[in-house]
């Protein structure tokens, strides 16, 4: 049979200035909340209403906070990959605050998503799925959005 760990009253305290602070996602205080009461014995399907966490993954998050402490339970960063590089980004940021389209070839003289992201194709065949990277591309070079 395996001894449960018990957790010091530091990090006790550390856990309950975390819930108190809501500084966390709503899944880091979930987390939390769940460690903290599994702490006070409360009942698991209790544990499981509040937080939405069954018995094994209350003990693995846990196990992770008794490892790590209050990083343990924090939702790892996702790095975002931009598809074009830096001085790519910068090149198209002053293509489009300094000419227009129509040097390009297009008949328009203000520039649009479609045309921006035609237009990144065709120099660095880079094929955006959405609109939203192209819209923060405008966003960066200080562009407003007109109907």
């Amino acid at each position: 049979m395996k001894v449960k760990k018990r957790i010091v009253s530091e990090k006790i305290v550390e856990l309950e200035l975390f819930l108190q602070e809501r500084s966390g996602t709503a899944t880091e205080l979930a987390r939390a909340q769940a460690i903290f009461l599994y702490e006070q014995n409360a009942h698991q399907m209790l544990i499981q209403k509040l937080t939405g966490y069954k018995r094994s993954a209350t003990l693995k998050w846990r196990n992770r906070f008794i490892e790590n402490g209050i990083e343990g339970i924090f939702e790892k960063k996702r790095k975002s990959r931009s598809l074009l590089k830096k001085n790519q980004i910068q090149h198209i940021l002053k293509v489009i605050r300094e000419e227009t389209p129509i040097k390009y070839g297009y008949e328009s003289s203000y520039w649009t998503t479609s045309i921006l992201g035609h237009l990144i194709e065709e120099q660095y065949n880079v094929v955006y799925k959405t609109k939203k990277p192209l819209y923060l591309l405008f966003k960066e070079a200080k562009f407003t959005y007109h109907k």
